[in-house]
């Protein structure tokens, strides 16, 4: 069976009361080196790039998006539509990509998101954790 490399799964609050709810994003999936919140508007895109070494996970606050991913070692990287998955994700989903999957977001409203990785993401080693792609 193969290694499950990319999915969303929606979160759910953990703990909900009168003053409003608590969501616990990330548990195990790995540990946390860098951390980046963002925002993004209708109409753009981001991503079109892989990460060779390290996984990201990104959950959406606010906003929906078509997120577009390709596991490059479980397809034919020459062949742009082979392995091609695109799924709607939207607020409380998690997006959690292994290395090695490359990921793009198309905006279908102004968002907000968090995204959370297990390598370092040095400004200026950009080109080393971070391979530009084209599938969006």
């Amino acid at each position: 069976m193969t290694e499950k490399r990319f999915e969303v799964r929606t979160i759910e609050p953990t703990f909900t009361d009168s003053r409003g709810s608590i969501f616990n994003v990330l548990e195990d999936e790995f540990d946390i080196r860098h951390v980046e919140y963002y925002t993004s508007i209708r109409g753009i895109t981001r991503g079109n790039h892989y990460h060779p070494n390290h996984n990201e996970a990104i959950f959406m606050i606010d906003g929906l998006c078509q997120m577009v991913v390709k596991d490059l070692e479980n397809s034919d990287p020459d062949d742009l539509k082979s392995g091609l998955e695109i799924k709607a994700v939207g607020p409380n989903n998690l997006i959690i990509c292994k290395a090695k999957v490359v990921h793009a977001q198309i905006f279908l409203e102004d968002s907000k998101a968090i995204a959370f990785s297990d390598g370092r993401k040095d400004r200026d080693k950009y080109l080393e954790h971070t391979i530009r792609y084209q599938i969006a």
